[in-house]
């Protein structure tokens, strides 16, 4: 399991206080994130609907290539890519420049910056700038949940128990994450980002197990159907 970061960029210039971002696979995250940054706190989950659909335009039906160049051509204010298609399609782009990011899933569940960026951009972190409080409640830990299992299971390799195998790839994984020369071309297209192997990796999915309780999971459901119009379906089970 790679701890990786999502980032997202913006037009340098435009005024993010109504952006215009691209739905699309995996970018539930950004939706939420962009709501608690522009809408503040002690707000309720219906609130922040409100508020998200008063003031950012969510654009469906875009292709990765459409989007794009849509962002390239400031027909979208923001966009996002992963680490390693930022440092390909937006640092590059002398137009763009950071919005936020997400920061980093620690073992104790906390979160921190992502040192392979300009520090101050995470989403705590400009919430706070601007609000004065830290981010919490309701809307937050549905945010939390969210973002935390895309983010942090994206790159995870997994194995059915009882594998036979399963020895001989985590001492694969192992020796590859103390290779000089891997570590050097996977930090040159991905950035500098830690590495969860065998228990490390199940203890790692285990905390994020616990972000999944019935009131984050029922308000990530009823953001995602109220707000962004997915056909999002609440499964009682899950969270018990």
């Amino acid at each position: 399991m790679m701890n990786l970061n999502i980032i997202a960029g913006k037009r340098i210039g435009d005024d993010m206080s109504k952006p215009r971002f691209p739905a699309g696979s995996g970018m539930v995250p950004e939706a939420f994130a962009i709501a608690l940054m522009l809408c503040g706190p002690d707000k309720s989950v219906d609130e922040y609907i409100t508020c998200f659909k008063e003031n950012v335009t969510w654009v469906k039906g875009m292709k990765t290539a459409e989007r794009r160049l849509a962002f390239k051509r400031g027909e979208l204010t923001g966009t996002r890519e992963n680490p390693a298609t930022y440092k390909k399609h937006v640092e590059p782009d002398e137009n763009a420049e950071l919005w936020f990011h997400h920061g980093l899933l620690q073992p104790d569940g906390s979160h921190i910056d992502d040192t392979n960026y300009p520090a101050g951009y995470q989403v705590e972190q400009i919430f706070e700038e601007r609000w004065g409080v830290a981010p919490s409640g309701e809307f937050y830990d549905a945010y939390k949940l969210v973002k935390s299992f895309r983010d942090g299971l994206q790159k995870a390799l997994w194995v059915n128990k009882g594998n036979p195998n399963k020895d001989k790839l985590v001492a694969a994984l192992e020796a590859m994450s103390k290779d000089p020369k891997a570590i050097a071309a996977l930090i040159k297209k991905n950035g500098d980002y830690d590495w969860y192997i065998g228990d490390a990796g199940n203890a790692q999915r285990d905390k994020l197990m616990t972000f999944v309780t019935p009131s984050a999971l029922e308000n990530l459901v009823k953001f995602n159907k109220t707000a962004l119009g997915l056909k999002s379906v609440y499964k009682e089970d899950l969270a018990k």
